[in-house]
């Protein structure tokens, strides 16, 4: 079953045994060396640190830049006991200030007390050379250190240093690290630096300990897991850590998780808590909860992290309807691609999320578009897309073919963040579905992927066989099995009622009990009735004292044909 599995995922064979993929060590992992800009980096951070030097982070509202903030401002401050007073942590607002290094976010750099003399960002920078140029005229240096992919002009020439292993030139061979991941080579570089300078550094296990982190935020970013050691070693790594505790944040957050600590309970449970006050707010509250210093404090972050997820939800949910209701027409036109602007009542936190609903909807690329908080002449958007159509490809090219746009965007294979004036919204929504169709052509849609029918009957065991593969996620999805059973009861499930549970007689198994989340939609109406039912299901370990050890969760009802 686990070859069966893995046979189903990887498209070729990784360099190397397999079971270094599965289980990869850490000397299965590029060396930090190999990153291009390293040493430059290295040295300027070094330099501030032993001139006593104000030094800047500047992070990303998601997930993934909250947890490079945590890991940069642990590092700094316990390894290498930089004084707290010496250190800033900025996060963009992603309301008042966009994506990336914005102006304003420059704006208020400038207005720090006492002014930093270099600045680390990361995940983000390597788009963002003319701010990094006006920060350098006011005799701020910038150390990028990031993973989306570059524009044409290459790194940011005003930077001390771009460590990005996105780079053309980069040797390190594997540009699907996250930002967090990059931040953490850059420290473990840092770190034999300072200790050839015979400054204060730390040990090996203060470094490997911000593994942690590392692991939510590469969970957050649904970066690549499958052909990655990098990312299957942080994850594996930074969940065993969490599992034995030792931080006030993951004792706080267990009860989510049922403490049950995977890529899938993290990426479900903590990132929409994490990404929701980036979302809706001030992400720099993700990084003080990361960083509680006791239970107290932890309980009341996670209270707040929570309340803000909720809070998302509800926006999300009237956005998405909105969205809905606008994309159908185009679609029954048979629009390839979507281009959505709320030119009122738009949420620009809630941007990714709208159009991951209309791309898992319709199978099309999507973006989000409403006016910038204070400047409603500018639209802000976020891009979700589909396999074959590279979003940082597309934007690249339609701001090169369109120049009157004035478009600015970023982003990588799979999602992005844009600008463009509201007047030229109608203008960039016809370039956007070009440029997908352009790049689509010839592409089948290919059909739900399962994994066939569980060759044995579900178990405990089993569920534990199919964990021993993990971490799941992108490019690497959690296994899903093909099912014909005889339903013979349906109960609704939660306070809502959004949810059934289904007793069944399963094929070889007898009498089993299945979930379906979500399964009711507004009107209240049940998506199936008793009788014979093929379904697209998940099995998986279970805690619950008085279940089997395992549970079967419904992903979808299956295609006739299939």
């Amino acid at each position: 079953m686990q070859a069966a599995i893995l046979a189903n995922r990887l498209t070729s064979l990784p360099r190397g045994d397999l079971r270094d993929l599965v289980r990869p060590r850490a000397t299965h992992l590029p060396r930090a060396s190999l990153l291009p800009d390293m040493a430059k980096a290295t040295g300027r951070l070094a330099d501030a640190i032993e001139h006593q030097e104000v030094i800047g982070v500047l992070v990303d509202h998601d997930a993934d830049g909250q947890n490079s903030g945590v890991v940069l401002w642990r590092a700094l401050t316990e390894a290498f006991q930089v004084p707290a007073e010496q250190i800033h942590v900025v996060t963009s607002h992603r309301l008042k200030e966009g994506y990336g290094l914005s102006a304003m976010l420059v704006e208020r750099v400038l207005t720090l007390t006492p002014r930093p003399t270099v600045l680390i960002l990361a995940d983000q920078g390597s788009c963002d050379e003319p701010r990094i140029a006006e920060l350098a005229r006011h005799s701020i240096e910038t150390v990028v250190t990031d993973h989306h992919h570059l524009p044409e002009e290459g790194p940011p020439a005003s930077a001390v240093a771009c460590v990005n292993p996105a780079r053309t030139d980069s040797d390190f061979g594997d540009a699907t690290i996250c930002g967090a991941m990059v931040a953490w080579y850059v420290m473990v570089a840092l770190q034999r630096e300072l200790q050839r300078r015979g400054l204060p550094h730390g040990t090996a296990a203060d470094l490997y300990e911000l593994l942690s982190y590392v692991a939510v935020a590469t969970c957050g970013d649904c970066v690549d897991l499958g052909m990655s050691h990098a990312n299957r070693w942080a994850v594996q790594q930074g969940l065993a850590r969490i599992a034995q505790g030792g931080q006030p944040i993951w004792e706080a957050f267990a009860p989510f998780v049922r403490n049950e600590w995977t890529s899938t309970s993290v990426s479900f449970q903590l990132v929409p808590r994490l990404n929701a006050v980036g979302r809706l707010g001030d992400a720099k509250r993700g990084i003080d909860a990361m960083c509680s210093p006791n239970l107290r404090d932890a309980f009341a972050w996670v209270q707040t992290l929570d309340d803000a997820n909720i809070e998302r939800k509800r926006v999300q949910a009237e956005l998405t309807e909105r969205a809905l209701s606008m994309a159908e027409p185009q679609i029954a036109q048979g629009a390839p691609a979507l281009c959505l602007p709320f030119f009122t009542g738009g949420h620009a936190g809630v941007h990714g999320i709208t159009a991951s609903r209309m791309v898992d909807t319709f199978g099309v690329p999507t973006v989000c578009l409403s006016p910038v908080e204070g400047d409603p002449e500018l639209m802000t958007g976020s891009v979700r897309s589909v396999e074959g159509a590279h979003v940082k490809h597309l934007l690249d090219r339609i701001a090169t073919d369109y120049p009157r746009l004035e478009l600015r965007s970023g982003g990588h294979a799979m999602a992005g963040g844009l600008r463009v004036p509201r007047a030229k919204v109608g203008e960039f929504a016809v370039a956007w579905e070009l440029a997908v169709q352009d790049a689509l052509a010839g592409r089948a849609t290919p059909p739900r992927e399962h994994d066939g029918a569980l060759p044995v009957p579900p178990s405990r065991e089993v569920a534990a066989e199919i964990d021993a593969l993990s971490p799941y996620g992108r490019g690497f999805p959690e296994p899903v099995f093909l099912a014909e059973v005889d339903v013979k009861r349906i109960r609704p499930l939660g306070k809502d009622n959004k949810h059934i549970q289904l007793d069944v007689m399963f094929p070889g198994a007898g009498a089993q009990r299945m979930v379906w989340f979500n399964a009711i939609g507004p009107d209240g109406a049940l998506p199936i009735g008793p009788g014979r039912q093929r379904f697209i299901y998940q099995l998986s370990g279970s805690t619950y004292e008085r279940g089997p050890g395992y549970d079967l969760r419904i992903v979808s009802i299956a295609d006739a044909d299939r």
